[in-house]
């Protein structure tokens, strides 16, 4: 039969306190401590053996209001030139676009408008207007 296992034994030195762990934590530190606080204005700073970690700054993207216009325009364009291409198939003798219908404009048109959705940030975590 196995013994059962003995719970409550030590993790650090004998004779270690809470409170000189701190100080060492706090003599390790690269940054300056002045009280307990780093000159950040939201407060303190968690000791390095604390198990809290502080959110990291949202990922804001702040863009001019010219974007989302040129964005749109974009788009509009990149299916534009889809809508035309796609519509000379309908009769032999039409010709909308120059040299005729191309698959190249196929894709240029696809690659304008997917590219304009840069501009819009429709792909940016946080974007905000200005």
């Amino acid at each position: 039969m196995s013994r059962p296992k003995k719970s409550g034994s030590r993790v650090t030195p004998k004779g270690t306190t809470p409170e000189s762990r701190v100080r060492a934590d706090r003599t390790r530190r690269s940054a300056p401590i002045k009280g307990d606080t780093v000159g950040r204005a939201d407060g303190p700073e968690p000791l390095s053996s604390s198990r809290y970690t502080p959110p990291d700054q949202i990922d804001l993207t702040v863009r001019p209001q010219w974007h989302r216009v040129a964005g749109w325009l974009g788009v509009a364009c990149g299916l534009l030139i889809v809508i035309l291409n796609d519509g000379m198939l309908l009769t032999e003798d039409m010709t909308l676009l120059p040299f005729g219908h191309s698959e190249l404009y196929l894709i240029l048109g696809v690659l304008v408008a997917g590219w304009s959705t840069r501009f819009l940030g429709l792909f940016d975590r946080e974007t905000v207007y200005v």
